[in-house]
């Protein structure tokens, strides 16, 4: 038996007192009998906090580079040309697909009127595509699993078949519709 723990996890005091006990360590080549001098339940703990907003760590290092970036503006927009440059292609394909998205859903609210079919709002920027019986949030989710998608769909499809599921509603009233009675109605009613 050894006189001598090999290693003390700084934290929690945990001894490794046989080659058995230091499997309870953090791996680290360059220290002592090749373990670290932190227990993996230490570390485990303190990488959860760390990685957590509203950490000391996360604070700390936000704070730091918040003071860097306005004494270096200079280096910050260098950066930003470089990522730029390097991403070229990537940010010029999101922004095809952005504008395809928006041409799609500016096509499908013509298509559907251009209007609120309550109180007669125009702007493409609030209207929204609403489901008739309720229940979009999930036919989104299990059906189409994107918007982009249900936009393509009645963009397709005949505008008889679109008229009985869906109606094309102003933010404001579409976001009324949601506390009349019979809409709730439908939500409760599909959950249970």
């Amino acid at each position: 038996m050894m006189s001598e723990y090999l290693r003390v996890c700084r934290v929690c005091g945990l001894e490794a007192w046989t080659e058995e006990d230091l499997e309870q360590f953090k791996k680290d080549k360059g220290s002592r009998y090749g373990r670290d001098t932190i227990c993996k339940k230490c570390f485990n703990e303190q990488q959860r906090l760390n990685k957590r907003k509203g950490g000391k760590y996360h604070e700390k290092q936000m704070a730091t580079h918040r003071k860097w970036v306005k004494e270096n503006p200079d280096k910050v927009n260098q950066k930003a040309h470089r990522y730029y440059n390097r991403h070229k292609d990537k940010m010029e394909f999101k922004e095809r697909c952005r504008s395809y998205n928006r041409k799609t859903r500016i096509f499908v609210i013509e298509k559907m009127g251009g209007k609120c079919v309550k109180c007669g709002f125009s702007d493409w920027r609030a209207l929204q595509i609403d489901h008739i019986n309720g229940g979009g949030k999930k036919e989104i989710e299990t059906k189409w699993k994107s918007s982009h998608k249900l936009y393509r769909y009645i963009r397709d499809a005949p505008i008889e078949e679109i008229k009985k599921e869906y109606q094309l509603l102003c933010a404001n009233c579409n976001c009324i519709k949601r506390y009349e009675p019979k809409e709730n109605f439908i939500r409760r009613r599909n959950k249970t």
